[in-house]
């Protein structure tokens, strides 16, 4: 241990590692140190002369922390300020958009989501993930002639299912988790998963949800066309009658045996949170159910003239039914993906795939080269190369590398607060800017819940803020007008402007007292034995100045022999004293630069003064 130093608990290696005019730095050998490493909260270190002095918060750690992936509020904090929500954990129903971390780039531009791998194949799995795993709905219509025109019995109403949803199939929970989509599976788990949605939008409990199969030998062998089974739905105010046909192999349609138009059933609201927010930026760019028409995207997209390519704004609207399932089969479908293809492309030739067409080396390329018909030892003449291995490897690698990106990316953005949330911070880190531009953030929606949603309030949008996104434009708005209030701090213009993020239109009136020479009828032997109320001095020596803490001054004036005098207290003072509590000053600068006088109304030595503003 002879080439060991110790400082405190830390051993330093006496090896010399940089020689300074200050003296020596010398390499420490942080193997030899025990758990307290000097960089824990409430372990300041303090190494030597000459060495590095490193000091950390001794204080409660409530800072955000990363942890595989998420990032979570420390728990003593979920504890104390959302104990409701608290189990092991702040609960998913806490940890919502604002306490996520979610990027904001610029929406409009496919670049921003693909530079390594390919806008085309991000286009094509992001569409495909949105089908499989989007929590569709049944859609009840009056429309009686396309079952009859299948061959079954007159009297059903079909039911519209782009999505195949099965309503008489109870699976076990083993067989249900192997799905792609749990959720598209009504009869298992319905009572608690799904919900009717009247025609005017009222949502209705399940309480029931039975199946009666039907034996299919009873049906004859020559017809193609027969029934399942039979489906009962009771809910909360009514029932449906379902039934399941058989119009072919592996074809089954649903039908209603009474007119129930306009009524839905879908999965409940928990399961379609959990869905939009599982989407990644681009899936939730392009399934934006906020905008009108619903699910509307803007792409700058090029066109071509003589003087070369120019980009223009162009929204890119997947159609829908009813204002909630993606259309799948419609011919605005085709035109929705085939715009969508045709942009990506674009970019794939010019601007992104850059992994495999531009870093990619032909060398790499070739690995894969198999010839399909050999005629000439000029390549040009062969039918077609196949990269079907390498090809895919290195896309995969392109989106990885992609989702990575747009966080490093996100990084020059940080400090950007707009209202268009185009290259913005994440909304977790808007009350981080402001608690260090100086202000205390809470939440403003503390006593709402994510249930309650506001009116729609602009103009493109189709729904409301939840209580979490009231929350983050409150300071958002906050943010951006900082330079404002702050500006205009102490004045009634910027406590009207302060309220007026919350809503609130009022008049401001402060109630003053105006000082005009003295303070009042007091002497300043009156307040002098006040202040010295605030300590026992019996016993002790008074302090030389016997208004000591209060920002006041007794001047003494003489007459000219400099006998007689006079004194008054006076308002004083003084940056190199200091004071009880917290002064503060309402000079013209502030308060009562826009004022109006009005009458007295109390004690004599009173006046209102109401700021107008």
């Amino acid at each position: 241990m002879a080439k060991y130093i110790k400082t405190k608990s830390n051993y330093v290696l006496k090896k010399e590692h940089k020689r300074t005019q200050d003296g020596t730095i010398f390499e420490r050998d942080y193997m030899t140190i025990t758990d307290k490493d000097g960089f824990s909260p409430s372990n300041p270190t303090d190494y030597g002369q000459y060495k590095f002095r490193f000091v950390v918060n001794d204080g409660l750690n409530l800072q955000k922390k990363h942890q595989k992936g998420t990032w979570l509020r420390n728990e003593s904090y979920c504890i104390e300020n959302h104990p409701e929500y608290w189990t092991d954990g702040c609960l998913p129903n806490y940890l919502t958009t604002e306490t996520k971390i979610v990027l904001n780039p610029n929406y409009e531009s496919l670049t921003d989501f693909a530079y390594y791998g390919s806008a085309l194949e991000l286009v094509r799995a992001s569409i495909t993930d949105i089908i499989v795993r989007f929590p569709a709905e049944l859609y009840f219509t009056s429309d009686t002639q396309r079952p009859t025109s299948w061959g079954i019995t007159s009297g059903r109403y079909f039911v519209e299912n782009d999505y195949g949803i099965n309503v008489h199939t109870q699976m076990t929970a083993n067989a249900l988790a192997e799905t792609d989509n749990p959720y598209r599976y009504f009869a298992h788990g319905v009572v608690e998963d799904y919900v009717v949605i009247t025609p005017d939008g009222e949502e209705k409990s399940i309480t029931n949800w039975k199946v009666t199969n039907l034996d299919a030998g009873s049906c004859s062998k020559d017809e193609t066309v027969y029934k399942v089974c039979n489906v009962t739905v009771s809910y909360d105010g009514g029932q449906f009658k379902l039934e399941v046909w058989n119009l072919g192999p592996g074809d089954v349609v649903v039908v209603s045996t009474s007119n129930y138009n306009g009524y839905r059933i879908r999965p409940n609201q928990n399961i379609i949170d959990e869905f939009f927010n599982s989407l990644d930026g681009f899936e939730k760019v392009i399934l934006n159910k906020k905008t009108v028409p619903i699910y509307t995207a803007t792409f700058n997209t090029p066109f071509s003239t003589d003087d070369g390519y120019y980009y223009k704004k162009e929204k890119y609207t997947w159609p829908n039914s009813h204002d909630w399932n993606p259309s799948l089969s419609s011919y605005a479908y085709d035109v929705y993906v085939q715009r969508l293809v045709s942009l990506a492309t674009f970019h794939d030739d010019y601007d992104t795939d850059n992994l495999w067409r531009s870093m990619t080396h032909e060398a790499i390329k070739n690995l894969d080269w198999t010839f399909i018909r050999q005629t000439t030892d000029d390549i040009e003449e062969y039918e077609s190369i196949d990269t079907s291995r390498i090809l895919p490897v290195l896309k995969v690698w392109g989106r990885q590398y992609d989702d990575i990106k747009r966080y490093i990316d996100n990084i020059k953005y940080i400090t950007n607060v707009t209202y268009n949330k185009q290259n913005n911070t994440p909304d977790y880190f808007i009350s981080d800017t402001l608690e260090m531009g100086g202000w205390e953030t809470g939440s403003v929606t503390s006593t709402w819940d994510n249930d309650t949603v506001t009116d729609v309030l602009y103009s493109g949008h189709t729904t409301g803020y939840t209580a979490t996104e009231v929350n983050v434009e409150v300071l958002r708005r906050l943010k951006l007008n900082s330079p404002y209030l702050l500006r205009m701090k102490g004045t009634v213009k910027g406590i009207k402007c302060l309220l007026g993020l919350f809503g609130i239109d009022a008049d401001v009136t402060e109630y003053v007292r105006r000082v005009n020479g003295g303070i009042g009828d007091y002497t300043y032997d009156e307040i002098k034995e006040l202040n010295l109320l605030k300590t026992d001095m019996q016993g002790e020596v008074l302090p030389d100045d016997l208004l000591t803490g209060l920002t006041l001054k007794n001047i003494v004036e003489y007459d000219e022999t400099g006998g007689s005098q006079s004194s008054m207290v006076v308002p004083w003072y003084d940056g190199t004293k200091q004071y009880d509590g917290d002064t503060y000053f309402q000079m013209k600068g502030g308060w009562g630069k826009y004022e109006r006088e009005v009458p007295n109304v109390g004690a004599p030595e009173t006046s209102a003064i109401t700021i107008t503003g």
